[in-house]
C-alpha cells in the first residue's frame, strides 16, 4: 500500500473472503473520503477505522459521503498491580457455587470445544453486529481465531474450565512486553452464573503474576455490562475508549447473479458422517431434515428427495397420471414440470400466466377437459399463485393440485406455507435456491390417502421404509417406484442450511426492499415494471426480484450495459409451449401472449445472502445510469439497509 494511513488486514481478508484493510485511528476524518476512494481502486471492500475518544458522547462521526457506520464502542481496561489482586482472585475462585477445575489446553485436544466457546465470545462482537457480514463470515472469523489461539499464534495459553468432566468455559492469554492481554473469555450458557468466569479470571491473574507481568489488559464492548462487571470486580479500570467503524467501499468488484451461501456447520455434519461411517440412505440426517422441514412449513408428512424434479415425478405417480391423461401446467416454468408429466405418458397442457408471472386460474378453468387428471401450479419467484381459486376449481372438477414450490420455500399464502395447500407440494434445494445442498428436494404429501403409498414409491416401489422402521422383517417389491431417496451426504449438508433458512430469507427480503424503494422512481417514469408485493395476506421469500422491460431490445440494452459493469442481470425460462419438446409431447390451450412477453422482456436482479448495501447500490446505480437518471446516494441506500436489518432483528425477538 502506498497510503501511510491504510494497512492490509491479512487475517480478516482470509476469514471474511473479501479484501480488508485498516485505516489508522489517528487519520483525520477529513482525509477519509480520499483514503476510501483510493482503497476502492485497489479492490478493498471493507475498511476498519478506530478513532479514540475521551467523553461518553465524543465519538467521531463518519464524514458525509463515506459509506461507513459505527458498529460498536470498545473500552480497554487495565489492572496495574497483579500481585495485589492475587489473593482476591483466589477468594473469588473459592466463591464458586460449583467446584471448577482449570487446565491448559493443548492444540490437539478439545478443539471443537474451544471453537464453540470462541463463537460465544464473539456474539457481541462487531463481526456479529455488522449486518453486511453474514453468520458464516462471523463463524469463520472466530473459528480461525480459536485455532490460532490453540496453535499459539494469537495466544500464549488457552485455559479451559471444567465442572466435573464437562467443559464449562475458557480464557485465552497472551504475554507481551510485561503486558498480559485477555483475548477471549467465554462460558457455556448452561454453566453461567456458577462462578466459572470468576474462576477463570482468578487463574489468569495468577498466571500473569507468575510470568512477572506488570499489567493485565482486556478490551470489551462498552455495552457488555456483564463482562464489565466481572472485570471491575477484579480491579480492572477503564483506560481508553475506541469507536469501531466499518467502512464499505464502492470497489471495482462486480456483482454476480447468485452466490451460494454456506451456513457454517456443513463440514461439521459431513465430518460426523465420515466419523460414524453411516452413509446409508434414510439415515440420521435424512430424518433430521424431514423433521426440520415439517417444523418450518407446519407439514406433518415430508419426504426428502434427490431433487425437486424427483419430487414432481413421484407426485405424478401418486396421482396415477398415465397415458390418455392431461395435466395443466404454465408454459413459463422449468422443463422438469413438463417432463414429470411426459414421463408418465400423459400430455402436458400449457396455459398462459398472468402479469405477475403466476399461472392464470381463468386459463386453467378453460383448459379443463374430461381427460384432466391434475394441475401443477408453479409459484414463480417465491410468490404464490391464487390458491383459493385453483383449489376451488380442483374441487369442482375432481382433479388433483400439485404445487411446484421449487422456488417457494418459506413463502406463504394467507398464512399457509407454499407446498402445503395443494394435494402434494414439491420443494427444491438446488444450489441456485435460497436453501441448498447442491441437488436436493422434498415431497410434501398433504392428501391423507397418498401418504402410505408415497413411502413405497419413494423407496423404489418397496416397503423398505417399513423395514427401516422395524415394522417388517423383510421388504418386498410392492408397487412401481424409483430411487427418490437422497444421499445421506446431501442430507447432512442440507440440515445446516435448514437451520439457517429463516436467516437467509430475512437477508434476501432486505435486498428486495432496497430494490423496490430505490427503483420506484424509474418504474413510475415508465422505464420498466417491477415485481410487486402480493399484499399483507401473503409473504415472499426473496428468492427472485424481477423487472419487466417494454421490449426485448430494451431488455438487451440494459443487460449489456450492466454486463459492461460486471453486474449480472439474467433472463429466465424459454417458454415450453414453443420449445421442440413442448411441441412434441404437449399441447397449448389458448394464446400465450403474457408468457411470450415475459420470456423476452424479464430480467432478474441479483439477490443473495452475502450481498451488501454496496452491492445493491451498484445494481441500483447502474440501472439509473442506463436510463440517464440521477442515482440515489450510497449513504441513502446504506441507511435504508441498516434500518431494514434493525427492523428484522427487532421482529425476530
Amino acid at each position: 500500500m502506498t497510503n501511510e494511513h491504510l494497512t492490509v488486514q491479512d487475517f480478516d481478508t482470509e476469514a471474511l473472503g473479501l479484501k480488508t484493510g485498516k485505516i489508522a485511528g489517528e487519520c483525520p476524518s477529513e482525509s477519509l473520503s480520499k483514503i476510501v476512494a483510493e482503497a476502492a481502486k485497489e479492490s478493498f471492500e471493507l475498511l476498519f477505522w478506530s478513532p479514540s475518544f475521551a467523553g461518553e458522547d465524543d465519538t467521531n462521526s463518519m464524514p458525509e459521503g463515506v459509506p461507513g457506520y459505527l458498529v460498536c464502542e470498545n473500552v480497554t481496561l487495565e489492572l496495574g498491580t497483579v500481585e495485589a489482586r492475587e489473593i482476591q482472585g483466589r477468594q473469588l475462585a473459592k466463591s464458586c457455587s460449583t467446584p471448577v477445575t482449570i487446565d491448559a489446553c493443548s492444540s490437539d485436544s478439545r478443539a471443537e470445544t474451544i471453537v464453540n466457546l470462541a463463537l460465544i465470545a464473539g456474539e457481541k462482537s462487531r463481526f456479529k453486529r455488522d449486518p453486511c457480514l453474514t453468520d458464516y463470515q462471523y463463524r469463520k472469523v472466530y473459528t480461525k481465531w480459536a485455532h490460532n489461539c490453540l496453535q499459539r499464534k494469537s495466544a500464549d495459553v488457552v485455559f479451559v474450565a471444567s465442572i466435573g468432566e464437562k467443559a464449562a468455559g475458557m480464557i485465552t492469554l497472551q504475554d507481551r512486553n510485561s503486558f498480559t492481554t485477555i483475548g477471549l473469555l467465554a462460558v457455556f450458557p448452561e454453566s453461567q452464573r456458577r462462578g466459572v468466569a470468576s474462576a477463570l479470571m482468578g487463574h489468569a491473574l495468577r498466571w500473569a503474576a507468575e510470568r512477572g507481568a506488570c499489567t493485565v489488559r482486556v478490551t470489551t464492548q462498552v455495552d457488555n455490562k456483564e463482562a464489565l462487571g466481572l472485570y471491575n470486580s477484579f480491579g480492572l479500570k477503564p483506560v481508553s475508549k475506541t469507536a469501531i467503524y466499518h467502512v464499505w467501499t464502492e470497489s471495482a468488484v462486480g456483482v454476480r447473479q447468485n452466490v451460494p451461501y454456506f451456513a457454517g456447520k456443513e463440514i461439521e455434519y459431513l465430518t460426523d458422517l465420515t466419523h460414524t461411517q453411516s452413509i446409508e440412505s434414510c439415515g440420521k440426517y435424512t430424518d433430521l431434515c424431514r423433521k426440520k422441514i415439517g417444523e418450518l412449513l407446519q407439514c406433518p408428512h415430508v419426504l426428502l428427495t434427490g431433487s425437486a424434479t424427483a419430487a414432481l415425478e413421484q407426485a405424478m405417480i401418486l396421482c396415477d397420471v398415465g397415458p390418455g391423461d392431461e395435466v395443466i401446467i404454465p408454459s413459463y416454468t422449468f422443463v422438469s414440470t413438463a417432463n414429470a408429466v411426459a414421463l408418465r405418458g400423459a400430455t402436458p397442457v400449457f396455459v398462459d400466466v398472468g402479469t405477475d408471472c403466476q399461472i392464470d386460474p381463468a386459463r386453467v378453468e378453460v383448459a379443463i377437459t374430461p381427460r384432466t387428471r391434475c394441475v401443477i401450479v408453479v409459484h414463480y419467484a417465491g410468490q404464490s399463485c391464487d390458491m383459493d381459486r385453483i383449489m376451488g376449481l380442483a374441487e369442482e372438477h375432481g382433479i388433483f393440485v400439485v404445487e411446484d414450490a421449487a422456488q417457494g420455500f418459506l413463502s406463504t399464502y394467507k398464512g399457509r406455507c407454499l407446498g402445503t395447500i395443494g394435494h402434494i407440494g414439491c420443494i427444491s434445494f438446488h444450489y441456485t435456491k435460497n436453501t441448498i445442498c447442491g441437488e436436493g428436494g422434498a415431497l410434501l404429501v398433504n392428501h391423507e390417502p397418498f401418504r402410505d403409498r408415497s413411502y413405497i414409491i419413494w423407496e423404489k416401489g418397496t416397503n423398505r421404509f417399513d423395514f427401516i422402521q422395524k415394522k417388517v422383517n423383510k421388504y418386498h417389491w410392492i408397487d412401481i417406484g424409483s430411487s427418490f431417496v437422497p444421499s445421506e451426504l446431501c442430507a447432512s449438508f442440507l440440515f445446516s442450511q435448514l437451520e439457517a433458512a429463516k436467516y437467509c430469507q430475512s437477508r434476501r427480503l432486505v435486498l428486495m426492499g432496497l430494490y423496490r424503494q430505490f427503483l420506484a422512481g424509474l418504474e413510475q417514469a415508465g422505464h420498466f415494471r417491477a415485481m410487486s408485493v402480493q399484499g399483507r395476506e401473503n409473504s415472499e421469500n426473496g428468492h427472485i426480484f424481477w423487472i419487466m422491460l417494454p421490449s426485448h431490445g430494451a431488455k438487451q440494452k440494459l443487460q449489456d450495459h450492466m454486463a459492461a459493469k460486471e453486474i449480472q442481470l439474467f433472463e429466465h425460462y424459454c417458454p415450453l409451449h414453443s420449445s421442440p419438446g413442448g411441441v412434441r409431447f404437449g399441447r397449448t390451450d389458448g394464446a400465450m401472449t403474457v408468457t411470450d412477453e415475459i420470456s423476452t422482456c424479464l430480467l432478474r436482479l441479483p439477490t443473495y445472502v452475502q450481498m451488501t448495501f454496496v452491492d445493491a447500490f451498484k445494481v441500483i446505480k447502474g440501472i439509473h445510469e442506463h436510463f440517464n437518471a440521477v442515482s440515489p446516494a450510497l449513504s441513502a441506500v446504506m441507511h435504508s439497509f441498516l434500518d431494514a436489518h434493525a427492523f428484522v432483528c427487532v421482529n425476530r425477538r
